[in-house]
C-alpha cells in the first residue's frame, strides 16, 4: 500500500477573553488566514492549513463524550502539514515569520494557553 508521510503541527487555541467566539472566529478566518498565507515562507513550505471549530457556537467542547473520556476544550484547533520538520523550520525561523505571524496571533489567541502536537502522519486516503 503507497501512502504519503508528512509533518505536522496540531495547535490548539483558546481566544483572548475579551473576544467573543464570534470574534475570535471572524479575526482568525478571515484577518488572520489571510496574513499568514500570504507570506512567500509560507506559500513555499506549508502544504495545508486547516481550521478546526467547536461543533456549537459558545460550547468549548468539541464534542460531549458520554464514555467519561476527557474533551479538548479549546476554542480552535490549527493543522498544518509540511513536507518535512525542516519546511517546518524554515517557515517559523524566516524574518517574515517572526515579524507577521506571531506578533498577529496576540491580535484573537491567548497565547499563553496554546497546546502544540508535532507528529509523522502517514496519509493512506485523501480524497479532498
Amino acid at each position: 500500500m503507497t501512502f504519503v508521510t508528512v509533518f505536522r503541527q496540531t495547535i490548539f487555541l483558546k481566544r483572548r477573553e475579551d473576544l467573543s467566539h464570534s470574534e475570535f472566529r471572524e479575526y482568525w478566518s478571515k484577518s488572520h488566514a489571510a496574513t499568514i498565507s500570504s507570506l512567500a515562507a509560507f506559500q513555499k513550505n506549508v502544504l495545508r492549513y486547516e481550521q478546526i471549530y467547536p461543533s456549537a457556537e459558545g460550547s468549548g467542547p468539541f464534542l460531549n463524550a458520554d464514555d467519561g473520556s476527557d474533551v479538548v476544550a479549546y476554542d480552535g484547533v490549527a493543522v498544518l502539514d509540511y513536507p518535512n520538520r525542516e519546511a517546518w523550520q524554515a517557515l517559523t525561523s524566516s524574518d517574515e515569520w517572526k515579524t507577521t505571524a506571531g506578533p498577529d496571533n496576540a491580535n484573537f489567541v491567548n497565547v499563553k494557553l496554546v497546546k502544540r502536537v508535532f507528529s509523522e502522519v502517514q496519509i493512506h486516503v485523501n480524497k479532498v
